[in-house]
């Protein structure tokens, strides 16, 4: 592949699961002779960079869109408008890729999709029209949509020039084996999850410290405070970190999800009304014996918390290192696309 292909990844600005895959697609291009610029916010950059070992820094162009749900507010011109007055030099470069956003084709019809969920479906009753209009876009461009064999929904799946991919992994080698005895609690960035959340970790560290059998607690840092514990740590989400997770109580948003299921801890999960986290605890379960512990009480969760660490985790056949070579399943659909 001719290294003057400039490539453009349009980063979905909603947590840092996205970003954290555009970054890896990103390293994935640049070894295959492109050259990746990342639209996105760069402080959310940094601080990815801090959390995925050996990933390089690639060139980015600093953009903050409004929130989708404020744009879809104002009605379709303003969305249009955003999108343009924020993305008008995407015309300079050879390829774009668009993460989740369909929109994207109205700038530049020739463009990739990497998506697993459509905002506009799962936006689909309280915006009809942001529903239609991306419908129309899809069904006139027909692009490449490339998601994942296990995650994507269903309206992904039905794209024309659908392809699917693995989990998407940095293959890391850590230089020694470490041992899984630490619980990680992470339920993202909605303030109903934080507060809830917040919630279960109040109510574990109640518990006596000698009949906590891990050794660390690892909060996410939107609900860690520095006079907890020694014990208990703030969550970077490195990959050394999370080798040594062996239980997690999570919001299951699929970066996260992916980020763990490398090292096979037990997955519990967190759920909210939100289609997106329905259809991926949903699917999380056809590979693991994950449990919805949403409705638990705190005392039940407590318990329940305890008595994981003793149990072994359960994972489907399927759950094998071949399917962490999405990168490669990733560049070998874009490339071919291309040819």
């Amino acid at each position: 592949m001719s290294a003057s292909i400039t490539c453009a990844i349009v980063v979905c600005d909603n947590g840092l699961g996205h970003l954290r895959r555009a970054a890896l697609f990103a390293q994935a291009l640049f070894l295959k002779g492109f050259k990746p610029t990342l639209f996105c916010t760069r402080l959310k950059y940094e601080h990815v960079l801090n959390s995925i070992t050996g990933l390089n820094k690639y060139s980015t162009k600093d953009i903050s869109l409004p929130t989708l749900d404020s744009r879809l507010d104002y009605g379709k011109d303003y969305l249009l408008d955003a999108w343009k007055d924020k993305l008008s030099e995407l015309s300079n470069f050879d390829l774009v890729i668009s993460d989740n956003y369909p929109e994207i084709l109205q700038i530049q019809p020739t463009t990739i999709l990497s998506a697993n969920f459509f905002w506009h479906d799962i936006l689909k009753e309280k915006h009809p029209y942001y529903y239609d209009y991306c419908q129309e876009l899809l069904l006139r461009h027909e692009p490449l949509v490339i998601g994942s064999k296990h995650f994507a929904m269903p309206l992904v799946k039905e794209q024309s020039n659908y392809k699917s991919i693995g989990i998407i992994s940095n293959h890391i080698q850590l230089s020694r084996e470490i041992q899984q005895d630490s619980l990680l609690l992470t339920g993202g960035s909605t303030s109903v999850m934080k507060e809830k959340m917040q919630e279960i970790a109040e109510s574990i560290l109640k518990i006596n410290k000698h009949d906590i059998p891990y050794k660390y607690i690892y909060i996410d840092p939107s609900i860690y405070e520095n006079d907890m514990p020694d014990y208990v740590k703030k969550a970077s989400f490195s990959y050394s970190e999370l080798s040594r997770i062996k239980t997690a109580i999570i919001r299951p948003g699929l970066g996260i999800i992916s980020d763990l299921l490398k090292h096979k801890p037990k997955i519990h999960c967190v759920l909210e009304n939100n289609r997106e986290i329905q259809h991926n605890y949903n699917s999380l379960k056809r590979l693991t014996n994950t449990i919805d512990i949403t409705d638990y009480a705190y005392e039940a969760i407590n318990e329940f918390v305890i008595k994981e660490y003793y149990s072994k985790s359960e994972y489907s056949e399927e759950v094998s290192t071949d399917l962490f070579f999405g990168l490669n399943d990733f560049t070998k659909h874009l490339t071919d696309w291309l040819a």
